[in-house]
């Protein structure tokens, strides 16, 4: 599985499913009435994180976002840190957290500034696995799309792109 921007696990994917479902129904639904009926059914999953190797204790999940870019989701700044060109996932975990709580802090994700909430964890690493304890499935989105299920490993593959701009014409004309 390939992204460019941004992967997520849990609440991210089961809001893309109802959107994809809605659309191949063609029912025109909003996508933030779609984002609000997902938030209230949704509950958070008993996932295992392993970043390079190191595992991390089984915890309850609300969001896992794996981040190339740092924006995503009508402008949230789920990852104010990431890069797309320095080789690194950059790895958000909402863990523990209720929804009124979530709901609270979501302002604090628009601006970046959530990064210091105590439960929310960021992590840096080149390969990101994430394995489930549930009994039903933990959809991944990527970059908007649906794209698979919990068990997943997420490597970093560098270089992957050549971009090319005519990087002299656009400074010439600036």
């Amino acid at each position: 599985m390939f992204f460019l921007n941004i992967a997520d696990f849990g609440f991210g994917g089961e809001v893309v499913k109802r959107v994809e479902e809605k659309r191949l129904k063609r029912k025109a639904s909003s996508y933030l009435k779609t984002l609000v009926f997902s938030f209230i059914s949704y509950k958070n999953k008993k996932l295992k994180i392993k970043v390079d190797g190191k595992e991390y204790p089984t915890d309850d999940y609300l969001i896992g976002a794996i981040s190339n870019g740092s924006i995503f989701g009508k402008g949230m700044k789920i990852a104010p840190y990431a890069l797309l060109d320095d080789g690194f996932f950059d790895l958000i975990l909402v863990r523990g957290m209720g929804k009124i709580e979530f709901f609270l802090n979501l302002w604090r994700i628009y601006r970046g500034t959530h990064l210091s909430h105590p439960k929310i964890k960021f992590l840096r690493g080149k390969k990101i696995e994430v394995t489930s304890e549930e009994e039903e499935d933990v959809l991944i989105e990527a970059d908007g799309e649906l794209i698979g299920k919990v068990p997943v490993t997420f490597e970093i593959v560098p270089s992957i792109f050549s971009v090319r701009t005519n990087l002299k014409k656009r400074l010439d004309t600036a």
